[in-house]
């Protein structure tokens, strides 16, 4: 769990950065995060 919560957050650091055309990128991310 504790893994999962910093792996959110580093996704979260890495969107504000990344915001520009890389929503895909970020949904992909999104979706790997919650499966696993």
């Amino acid at each position: 769990m504790e893994i999962k919560v910093q792996r959110i957050s580093l996704w979260m650091i890495n969107t504000v950065f990344l915001l520009p055309p890389i929503n895909n990128h970020q949904a992909n991310t999104i979706n790997l995060i919650f499966e696993m």
